[in-house]
């Protein structure tokens, strides 16, 4: 069970599940309310994850399709 492909799989599941438990239900309730309750801070820190997660998943499909 420890092939390069099964850590690929991983690190593409932990960067889909990063995604979507600290992007996805913020900006889920953003759009219900119109309104960004959750500060500044976190709006920066927000979007920073949101680039980092969906950076990672695409260079680990990227690094799939090269093995």
């Amino acid at each position: 069970m420890r092939t390069v492909t099964n850590y690929f799989l991983l690190n593409l599941s932990v960067a889909d599940l990063l995604m979507s438990s600290l992007n996805c239900v913020f900006n889920f309730i953003f759009m219900l309310n119109s309104d960004w309750p959750f500060g500044a801070v976190y709006c920066t820190i927000n979007n920073f994850i949101a680039n980092v997660s969906v950076a990672a998943s695409v260079f680990t499909l990227v690094a799939i399709s090269f093995d």
